[in-house]
């Protein structure tokens, strides 16, 4: 049984979550598969699993996930939830350089607490350095520096004994593009 039919693993909000998920896509593939209902799960549902009510399932399984991290849920939960609305305006192509420098850096900040929590940075620059405002607005005509590569990896296992892992791969945006069940 894969992970997400687990019940003990995600709650009845989760799991309602999982299997609306799964009947969308029964309705638009006539079938699924593991890869497909991983991704088909929205950045909400991923955030709700670093909400106080999963501390259970944080101290379980979820903590593995992030190796690197101060070992506390309520700093990934935290994170995540500021840059819930953020992500949705850049999902929707709202414009974010309006934005106050402040603004930005917390998200850049809120991003940096999440990924070097998933593998430490491979850069000494990292992600906390500061933005720089030439980054979103490019006015010399001229292409955009090339950033830095993105940082990735695979990581599998995360709930030991005997429980089915997550298998994922993050992407800069720290979101779980899945690959399937282990």
């Amino acid at each position: 049984m894969p992970w997400y039919l687990d019940r003990s693993v995600l709650g009845a909000t989760a799991l309602a979550t999982v299997n609306s998920t799964r009947d969308r896509l029964h309705a638009e593939h006539g079938t699924e598969s593991p890869g497909r209902v991983v991704a088909g799960l929205s950045f909400g549902f991923w955030r709700g699993l670093f909400d106080r009510k999963n501390e259970d399932l944080w101290i379980r399984c979820l903590h593995r996930a992030f190796p690197t991290g101060d070992g506390r849920r309520r700093s990934i939960s935290a994170a995540l939830s500021g840059l819930h609305p953020f992500r949705n305006r850049l999902a929707h192509h709202e414009p974010i350089f309006h934005l106050p420098d402040a603004a930005l850096d917390r998200r850049r900040h809120e991003i940096a607490i999440v990924s070097d929590a998933l593998s430490p940075p491979t850069s000494p620059r990292g992600l906390t350095r500061p933005i720089e405002r030439q980054a979103f607005v490019n006015t010399s005509h001229q292409p955009p520096r090339s950033p830095e590569p993105p940082r990735a990896f695979t990581f599998t296992g995360v709930c030991a004994g005997g429980q089915r892992g997550l298998v994922g791969r993050r992407t800069p945006w720290f979101g779980l593009r899945g690959t399937g069940v282990r």
